[in-house]
């Protein structure tokens, strides 16, 4: 199994990032809050990795530290949430978000994911705050702030697709990076930042 790489970014477009090693390109999503981490194209990056092997396909999910990758791990291991639905969730909250939600049962807050229903969030309430407190590496995660960022212009269409793939509604993707337009966002991954804070709040 792969669990992590060193290459140099050769794609980015969100939420998926493409990085060679050794003249091999890996295709690896990522949660946006990790995506925006990252440097430009022609950079290095450093990923741990969660490898998912199916009969039908291989998928490579890329995260920026240890305590992250552990997380979306014990969220995979919740009944009715697979890779794809955590991915969602690690990029709707940062991983300290996320534990304080689950920790302080905030069933309201996780709703707001995409593909999260009640009882979905009920569910991952009663079966991970116990399992995170006792995870000390997944205690004191910091959460984080973001400023807006001015840049080129005309990259709407870049930030609504990546909340698509995420599981976001058309009208939902249109919306909230019409807000962050207003709110003065202008790139396509501040638009997506921007996006995210306004789909959470």
């Amino acid at each position: 199994m792969l669990a992590y790489i060193e290459g140099q970014i050769l794609i980015k477009q969100p939420p998926q990032v493409v990085v060679v090693t050794h003249g091999v390109g890996y295709e690896i999503d990522m949660p946006m809050n990790a995506f925006f981490q990252l440097g430009d194209v022609g950079s290095a990056a450093k990923l741990f990795l969660h490898h998912v092997v199916r009969e039908d396909a291989q998928s490579l999910f890329g995260f920026m530290s240890l305590s992250d990758r552990d997380l979306f791990r014990e969220v995979i291991k919740v009944n009715g949430i697979g890779p794809r639905l955590a991915l969602a969730m690690l990029s709707a909250m940062d991983a300290g978000g996320l534990v304080s939600a689950i920790a302080h049962a905030d069933v309201d807050a996780l709703v707001k994911i995409p593909g999260i229903g009640k009882k979905t969030a009920e569910r991952i309430v009663i079966d991970l705050r116990d399992k995170l407190a006792a995870n000390d590496k997944l205690q004191g995660l910091p959460t984080l702030t973001d400023e807006p960022v001015a840049s080129g212009p005309s990259e709407a269409q870049d930030a609504i697709s990546a909340l698509l793939s995420l599981g976001y509604k058309q009208k939902q993707a249109e919306q909230s990076v019409k807000a962050a337009q207003q709110a003065g966002y202008v790139n396509s991954e501040d638009l997506i930042r921007g996006a995210l804070k306004s789909l959470s709040s």
